[in-house]
Parts: C-alpha cells; sequence; structure tokens
C-alpha cells in the first residue's frame, strides 16, 4: 500500500482519482467514516480518495483505544479500522464497539490478510475486511455497503469464512441449529435476508416493515444468538442449515 499511498499523495490533480473508481448508488447525505490507523500517510490516503468520491471523514484516530470516545462525538455510519496497533489492536476496538446499542459498521482495513486476522475481526463483529492492497474502487463499495446495513467481505476474506463455515457446520451443526431456534419466525426470515446480502432498505421493502423494525429485530436476533455483527449471523445460520433467499434480482 505504501507504493499507493505515496502515488496519490503526489497527484496533482484528484478529480482525476474518481474517475477511476465504481459508481454504486449514493445516498442523500454524504456517509459519515472514522479512520482508525496508526500510519497518518494511510489516513492521508484514505482521506484523499473519500473525498474524491464525497464520502466525509468526520475524524481520525491513531490507535484502537480512541474508537469509542471518537463514535461517540462525531457519530461516523462506518468505521476503517486497522488491526495492529500500539495499545489496543483493532480486533479489540471492534468488539468493544459491536458490543454497544446502534454502533457504526466496522470494516477491517489491514496488510494482515491472514485467515486468523480475518477471523479474528469477523468474530469481534467487523462488517466487512479489506486488504489494504485493495483499490480505491473497492474500498468505496464497501464503505457504501457496510453503511447501507450489507457486508463487504474481499474475495480472500469470503474464501476463507466459507471454509471456516464447513468446517464448523460439519463438527457444530447441531448446535448453530440450536441457538437459530431461540429465533421468532421474523427474525430467521431477517436473517435469511443477511445471508443472501440484502442491506437494511432492501430487507425493509421486501418484508414491508421499516428500517428501525429491521434493525430492531437484528439487535433481537444477535442478543439471542450470542454473536458479533450481521455476518456472524450469516455464519451462524449457515452452519444450522437454514436456507437463505434468492439474492437481490434473482
Amino acid at each position: 500500500m505504501n507504493e499507493q499511498v505515496e502515488t496519490v499523495l503526489q497527484e496533482e490533480n484528484v478529480q482525476d482519482l474518481a474517475g477511476s473508481l465504481q459508481d454504486p448508488p449514493k445516498p442523500e447525505r454524504a456517509i459519515r467514516v472514522l479512520l482508525v490507523d496508526d500510519e497518518v500517510m494511510v489516513r492521508q490516503y484514505l482521506g484523499i480518495i473519500l473525498g474524491a468520491v464525497k464520502i466525509d471523514v468526520v475524524a481520525e484516530a491513531s490507535d484502537g483505544d480512541e474508537v469509542i470516545d471518537l463514535v461517540l462525538r462525531h457519530r461516523p455510519d462506518v468505521v476503517l479500522m486497522d488491526i495492529r496497533m500500539e495499545r489496543m489492536s483493532g480486533v479489540e476496538a471492534t468488539r468493544l464497539l459491536a458490543s454497544r446499542q446502534g454502533a457504526p459498521g466496522v470494516i477491517g482495513l489491514t496488510s494482515m490478510d491472514t485467515p486468523a486476522s480475518i477471523l479474528d475481526m469477523i468474530e469481534a463483529g467487523a462488517s466487512g475486511y479489506l486488504a489494504k492492497s485493495a483499490s480505491p474502487g473497492e474500498i468505496e463499495h464497501a464503505i457504501r455497503s457496510v453503511a447501507a446495513g450489507a457486508g463487504a467481505l474481499s474475495p480472500h476474506a469470503a474464501r476463507v469464512l466459507l471454509e471456516k463455515t464447513r468446517s464448523a457446520s460439519s463438527n457444530g451443526g447441531a448446535e448453530a441449529q440450536k441457538r437459530i431456534k431461540k429465533l421468532s419466525d421474523r427474525e430467521r426470515e431477517v436473517v435469511r435476508y443477511i445471508m443472501s446480502e440484502y442491506s437494511n432498505p432492501q430487507i425493509a421493502a421486501a418484508m414491508l416493515l421499516s428500517e428501525g423494525t429491521i434493525k430492531t429485530h437484528i439487535n433481537s436476533a444477535l442478543n439471542k444468538t450470542g454473536v458479533m455483527g450481521r455476518v456472524g449471523l450469516a455464519v451462524l445460520a449457515t452452519q444450522a442449515g437454514l436456507a437463505p433467499h434468492p439474492a437481490p434480482g434473482e
């Protein structure tokens, strides 16, 4: 990522960068992002590429122990979280954040693209995971997806999670089924949509409910099952053999 950082920081015409980014549907208001990384140049790089696509960086942190305070003060929609930091790791900061009601979605953005780091972040409650080698378009798309209430995993992270799910399904399917049975019929329906990567607005439209009601069902499902984050719900449901809804547009 260092070469990317230097290239972008030396670019005279930042607007040229916007032309290389994907163009997913834009929300009515700008998405608010908190950047958490112990490298100043990385934060500068991310700030430039996000500013080019009208995503607001509302605050920056250099370590995980600053996250909770900054979230309470600035109310970001998404947190881009490094993993390895000096005082508090991104995994621990994500876990603390995910335990709070109404927490923003977290995307792990790290050079530690290992199976252990991926699983640690997802189990802590992250909604997405990207390597720092991700393109500006991939980073933008992930932020917009997580801000809309969906997940965002790199292809490598998705493969790691799939292998973990398959292994756990063969060893602990009964336990997963027991936990899924704690959910109400409506909560299970919401989880089935989450398994197919529906965003909260898409789930609300499909079920003819408000987004607030969908968030309430998701929070209830998280509390009943004891998992962290919507990705954790999707993994648990897959292990239990719950059938996902058809993907959007199918």
